[in-house]
């Protein structure tokens, strides 16, 4: 069943392998970049997308972040 888990040291090589369609690379940053940006800003809430026991994708949020940008920023870490 799919469900989101934490990166961890078990699964920080598959959540690097995890990649977009080469059309979709300029609305995601690559998770190396996302999970970088996690380690900076403690609201940052980095996620895996598991089916069962296998990496399928990332996904990243970011909770009580005061957002001052000017819309432009479109990116998502996916």
């Amino acid at each position: 069943m799919p469900h989101l888990a934490p990166v961890t040291p078990a699964t920080i090589e598959a959540a690097l392998a995890v990649r977009v369609r080469p059309d979709q690379e300029h609305a995601v940053s690559p998770v190396a970049t996302s999970l970088a940006e996690a380690y900076v800003h403690p609201e940052a809430w980095p996620r895996l997308i598991m089916d069962g026991d296998r990496v399928v994708g990332f996904l990243m949020a970011f909770f009580d972040i005061d957002w001052t940008g000017d819309g432009t920023d479109f990116r998502s870490g996916l």
